[in-house]
């Protein structure tokens, strides 16, 4: 059976993983946070692009009369 020193010092152990962890993932958090702001903005000029060529080439469509 174990002593309690070695309980003590895995619980220690078991401790010190559980913070590197959580440091981690909340790390990793930002990360993806940031990242999504980052899509959401060149999305929304992606769309703003898109828009902006669609009426240039509808303006420079000739007219059906001419």
């Amino acid at each position: 059976m174990s002593s309690p020193t070695d309980v003590d010092e895995r619980i220690v152990d078991l401790e010190i993983r559980l913070a590197y962890q959580d440091r981690m993932i909340n790390a990793l958090d930002q990360v993806v946070r940031e990242l999504g702001d980052r899509v959401d903005a060149l999305t929304a000029r992606l769309d703003a692009a898109a828009a902006t060529a669609t009426d240039g080439a509808a303006s420079t469509t000739p007219a059906a009369s001419e």
